[in-house]
C-alpha cells in the first residue's frame, strides 16, 4: 500500500510539472477585461492537490464544462470556477461545473482583481461591457479626484448648492464671525476678577446703599451683598483680605441695622471669618466685635415671642461668639468680662426658644471647659517638649485668669438639672409619633417597656450637658437635683445599651455606652481627680 501511494504521488507531480511547462510556453493573454496579468485561481479537489487554472483568452480553444466529468484536451484553456481533477485510473485530466452545494462554498475562495492603471484598461472594460463611469474607479481617476479636492473641495460631478439670499442669511444667523468671537472673549477677559477685587466691589456696593434701610428692596439688595461676602470669607486668605479692605466697618454697620435679617447675616460673616482663623479672631477682638455680639445674644435670648427672625439672629450670634472665642483664652476672658455667660444662661431659661439654640449654648460652654481641662492636663502631665510646655503654661494662666470656672460653678448646676428634666420629657414626647413612648419614670415601674431612643440633637445636647457637669468643681456635691437627674438619665442610657446590644446596632450601642460612662464620671466626681493625668482636672 505504501509503494502504491508513493507511485501515485510521483505521477501527480509529473503531470503537474508538464502542465506548468506548457503554460509557460504558451504565454496566454488576459481574457477578463479587468486583469492586466493572467489571473490565477486555485480550486481544490477533495483529498487531492491544487491545480492552477488559466483564464481563457480570445482565439484559443476553450474548455466547455458540463455537469458531468469531461476530459480536458491538451491546449484547452480552462475557465475559472470549475471542479478539476486527475483520474488516477486513466491518467486523464477532467473537469465539470460546480455542484450547487460546492458553488455556495466558492464564495469563500480568494480572487484577485488588479486595477488597470491605464486608459487602455478603461477601453477594454468598456468594450467588454463594463461601465468605467459607474461604480468602477481606476487609479488615475482617484488621483485626479484627490487633486481636484485640494482645489475645489468637491469630487468630480459634485456641484455647489444654489442658496437664495434668505437661506444664506438664515445660515449666517446660526454662526458668528471670528471678529465677533474675538470681541466677546476680550470683554469676558475684562470681567474676570480676583476674589480680593470681588470683595472690594461687594463692600463698596453695601456702603453705597447708605446706612439707613428704608424699603424692602434695599433690605434684599444689602442682604444679597452680605450673603455673597459670607460665601467668600470662608477661605482664610479671603477673610484676611476682607478685614484689610475695611470689612470691620461693614460688620459694625450691619450688626446695628434695624433689619433682623441683615443683623443675622452680619453675625454669620463674623463666624465664618473667625472659624479656625487665629489672625481673624485677633483682628475681630481688637476691633470690638465681641461686645456687640454679646449684646445681641443677651437681647435676643430674652425675646418674649416666638419670632423666627429673632431666633435666627440669636442662633447666628451664638455661632459667631463660639467661632471667636474657641481656642482663644484672651477672648474667653473678654466674654466673661462683658457678661457673655449671663447671655448664655438667659438662653437656657427661656422656654420659648428652640432646643437647638439651647444645645448650641451648652456646646459652647462644654468646649471652653474642655480646652481648659486639656491644657491643664498637658501642663501637669508634662506633654510635649520644653517650648510647648512653656506655651501650654502660658495658656493655662490665661484660662485661669478668665474666671470661667468660678462663674459657671454658681448657677450652671441647677440650669443643667433643669435641662436634663427637659431632655427626659423630650425623649418621651418628641422622639416617636403620637407620643407612643413611655416616660423614664414609667419605665422604672413597668417591666418590658422598650425605652425611646431620642432624637440625635437631643442626645448630643445631653452629652454636652453631662460633659459640663463633669468638668465643674463639686457640681454634683452641691446640687442634689443635678445628681438625681444624672441618675435618671443614666438608667435610660443603660436600658438603651441593653436594647441595642441585643439588636446588634453598633453605632447606637457605642453612643449610649459613652453616655453611661459620662454619667458615671459625673456621679463619681471626687476632689482628688486633680492629681490623676488620665482623669478630668479641675
Amino acid at each position: 500500500m505504501e509503494k502504491l501511494a508513493v507511485t501515485q504521488t510521483a505521477l501527480t507531480l509529473l503531470v503537474l510539472t508538464i502542465l506548468f511547462l506548457n503554460v509557460l510556453a504558451e504565454k496566454p493573454e488576459t481574457f477578463s477585461p479587468l486583469p492586466a496579468e493572467p489571473e490565477q485561481l486555485t480550486v481544490e479537489d477533495v483529498g487531492h492537490s491544487s491545480i492552477e487554472m488559466l483564464a481563457p483568452q480570445s482565439g484559443r480553444d476553450v474548455f466547455v464544462p458540463e455537469k458531468e466529468w469531461k476530459q480536458i484536451k491538451d491546449g484547452q484553456a480552462i475557465p475559472p470556477g470549475l471542479h478539476v481533477r486527475m483520474n488516477f485510473q486513466t491518467g486523464i485530466n477532467e473537469a465539470k461545473l460546480m455542484d450547487a452545494e460546492e458553488g455556495s462554498s466558492a464564495d469563500t475562495s480568494i480572487s484577485v482583481l488588479p486595477v488597470d492603471e491605464t486608459a487602455e484598461g478603461e477601453k477594454e472594460a468598456e468594450s467588454a461591457g463594463g461601465d468605467p463611469s459607474g461604480k468602477t474607479f481606476f487609479r488615475a481617476d482617484l488621483e485626479r479626484a484627490l487633486r481636484d479636492i485640494d482645489k475645489t473641495g468637491m469630487l468630480p460631478g459634485m456641484e455647489e448648492a444654489e442658496l437664495s439670499e434668505k437661506e444664506k442669511q438664515k445660515v449666517r444667523g446660526k454662526f458668528r464671525s471670528m471678529e465677533e468671537l474675538r470681541k466677546d472673549f476680550a470683554e469676558m477677559n475684562m470681567q474676570i476678577q480676583t476674589d480680593r477685587e470681588i470683595l472690594r466691589d461687594l463692600i463698596g456696593k453695601y456702603h453705597g446703599k447708605g446706612g439707613s434701610v428704608v424699603t424692602p428692596t434695599d433690605v434684599m439688595e444689602k442682604l444679597s451683598f452680605l450673603t455673597d461676602l459670607e460665601y467668600y470669607v470662608h477661605q482664610i486668605d479671603n477673610a484676611r483680605d476682607f478685614l484689610d479692605l475695611g470689612g470691620m466697618e461693614l460688620v459694625r454697620e450691619a450688626l446695628n441695622e434695624s433689619s433682623p435679617a441683615l443683623r443675622a447675616e452680619a453675625a454669620h460673616i463674623v463666624g465664618s471669618a473667625a472659624q479656625n482663623n487665629p489672625a481673624a479672631q485677633i483682628h475681630l477682638l481688637e476691633h470690638g466685635v465681641l461686645p456687640m455680639l454679646v449684646k445681641s445674644v443677651a437681647a435676643m435670648a430674652k425675646w418674649p415671642g416666638r419670632d423666627p427672625s429673632a431666633h435666627l439672629v440669636l442662633s447666628r450670634s451664638v455661632y459667631a461668639v463660639s467661632a471667636l472665642v474657641r481656642n482663644f483664652p484672651m477672648a474667653q476672658q473678654r466674654l466673661v468680662e462683658n457678661g457673655g455667660i449671663a447671655g448664655l444662661e438667659a438662653i437656657l431659661l427661656n422656654e420659648r426658644l428652640p432646643k437647638n439654640i439651647k444645645g448650641k449654648a451648652i456646646s459652647l460652654v462644654a468646649d471652653m471647659l474642655t480646652e481648659r481641662d486639656d491644657t491643664k492636663r498637658a501642663v501637669l502631665c508634662g506633654a510635649g517638649d520644653s517650648s510647648d510646655h512653656a506655651l501650654q503654661q502660658q495658656r493655662l494662666e490665661q484660662y485661669d485668669a478668665s474666671g470661667l470656672g468660678d462663674v459657671l460653678d454658681g448657677r450652671w448646676p441647677s440650669l443643667l438639672a433643669e435641662f436634663l428634666v427637659d431632655f427626659r420629657k423630650a425623649i418621651a414626647t418628641d422622639s416617636l409619633p403620637n407620643s407612643e413612648c413611655a416616660t423614664i419614670d414609667d419605665q422604672d415601674k413597668q417591666s418590658g417597656v422598650v425605652p425611646c431612643v431620642g432624637r440625635p440633637q437631643d442626645l448630643d445636647a445631653a452629652r454636652n450637658a453631662l460633659k459640663v457637669a463633669s468638668l465643674l468643681k463639686h457640681a454634683t456635691r452641691k446640687h442634689g437635683d443635678l445628681t438625681a437627674e444624672v441618675h435618671a438619665v443614666r438608667r435610660y442610657f443603660h436600658q438603651q445599651v441593653d436594647v441595642h446590644r441585643n439588636s446588634g446596632e453598633t453605632d447606637e450601642l457605642y453612643l449610649f455606652t459613652e453616655l453611661v460612662a459620662l454619667s458615671d464620671s459625673v456621679l463619681s466626681h471626687q476632689e482628688d481627680t486633680n492629681a490623676a493625668c488620665g482623669e478630668n482636672l479641675h
